[in-house]
Order: structure tokens, then C-alpha cells, then sequence
């Protein structure tokens, strides 16, 4: 499985013209704490400086993002949701 998705972020999802992904990820307010207080403490990895961990496939955000068509965050009664549409 680890080869195809090599070969999915090498070739930039070239094999998944068409593709979209519409989804919600509920992120509770303790998890969005966490991170803010990891990227103010630590800041953010410079964009292809982190090595990826043994057997996983290495992704590039600024890549991902790039694919990413909308985007919308909501608040609500201690959650954070993030609404994205994605398309290759």
C-alpha cells in the first residue's frame, strides 16, 4: 500500500483525475489548544525539513494544499469544525 501512495504523491494525484473529497473534521477545542500551543512554543517546520517516519509515505503540505478548493472553519459549543472540499 506504502508504494502506491509514493507513487499517488510523486506524481501529484495525477492517477486521481476527477477526484472529490467533501468532509468535516470536528476538532475539540483541547486538540486545537495543544497545537497552538506546540506551533507557538516550537513554530512550524520549515516545508520539506522533516524526514518522514520509517514506512510512511513523505507529504508535503504545500502540495496537499494546493488541491484544497474550500475551506471553512466553524465554531460551536467547544468544537472547532473544519468544512473542505478537495479536487483533483
Amino acid at each position: 500500500m506504502n508504494k502506491i501512495i509514493d507513487r499517488l504523491i510523486a506524481s501529484n494525484f495525477a492517477e486521481l483525475q476527477g477526484l472529490q473529497i467533501t468532509g468535516t473534521i470536528p476538532v475539540k477545542q483541547e486538540l486545537l489548544n495543544e497545537a497552538l500551543t506546540d506551533v507557538l512554543t516550537n513554530g512550524l517546520p520549515a516545508s520539506g525539513s522533516a524526514a518522514p517516519a520509517a514506512g510512511k509515505p513523505a507529504i508535503d503540505v504545500n502540495d496537499l494544499l494546493k488541491l484544497v478548493t474550500k475551506a471553512e472553519i466553524t465554531a460551536h459549543e467547544g468544537e472547532i469544525r473544519l468544512e473542505f472540499e478537495i479536487r483533483r
